[in-house]
């Protein structure tokens, strides 16, 4: 079987990757703690909506999916046809100030009822303020938002794709890019020219009793950032353009 990056553009392809979104990201840590309950229709319909109102309405997107299909035989049909999504990215392209001043990525959200909001509100607050510190310090850049296998095929080089996918575009623009990453990506991301300017930190330990009875974690129990167990870290990674002779 055969990989291929393509250009993500239609809507029937949302509720795929959807999917891979939400197995993917509860293979973490933290992402099993806000979606405390699963995937539930709730969760399902959430994601679905995000994705399908950033397709259809933010210009600085670019998805690209990776599809597996069969390669023919010599003299056989061509059976390209027969494609399955394996995982997809989420890029967004700041050609300008003004439109990193005026990003939609970085605004409020709202989160469905099957989510420990407590604990996620935390990590999106954390991620708003680096977003808005970061984005006049690089000016028009590049910003992988998601970047999601699917579990059953992991350890294809389908990340590796959708990395090359984005950066080969700021390098063709001569721009740099930028991205919050996981733990599970790091060395992903370090091979691919990304560099840790800061960390994010969620105390998981604060919220790990959130549910139906709570509803809310101890806001009393506050403990110094990466100091003691339970801490989740998400990196905060830049990757200077390349140019043909080398990096800029």
């Amino acid at each position: 079987m055969e990989l291929t990056v393509l250009p993500l553009t239609s809507a029937s392809d949302i509720p795929t990757i959807a999917r891979i979104h939400l197995a993917a990201f509860l293979t973490n840590k933290f992402y099993r703690t806000v979606w405390y309950k699963g995937v539930t229709p709730a969760v399902i319909e959430s994601q679905e909506s995000r994705h399908l109102n950033f397709l259809t309405s933010d210009p600085t997107i670019r998805y690209a999916k990776v599809v597996e299909h069969a390669v023919s035989d010599p003299g056989e049909p061509d059976s390209n046809n027969e494609r399955t999504i394996i995982a997809f990215a989420k890029w967004h392209v700041y050609t300008t100030v003004a439109a990193v001043n005026t990003r939609q990525d970085a605004g409020d959200r709202s989160w469905p009822p099957d989510c420990n909001v407590p604990c996620v509100e935390d990590f999106w607050s954390k991620l708003q303020a680096v977003r808005h510190e970061w984005g006049p310090k690089l000016g028009p850049h590049l910003m992988l938002d998601i970047l999601a296998t699917d579990p059953a095929h992991m350890h294809r080089g389908a990340g590796k794709m959708l990395l090359k996918f984005g950066t080969d575009i700021a390098d063709e623009m001569g721009l740099p890019c930028f991205l919050e990453g996981s733990p599970e990506g790091l060395g992903l991301y370090r091979a691919s020219g990304f560099e840790v300017v800061g960390w994010i930190w969620v105390d998981l330990k604060k919220y790990q009793n959130i549910g139906e009875q709570t509803g809310q974690g101890d806001p009393k129990q506050e403990r110094v950032e990466g100091v003691g167990e339970g801490w989740y870290s998400h990196a905060v990674m830049v990757r200077q353009y390349r140019s043909e002779k080398g990096t800029s």
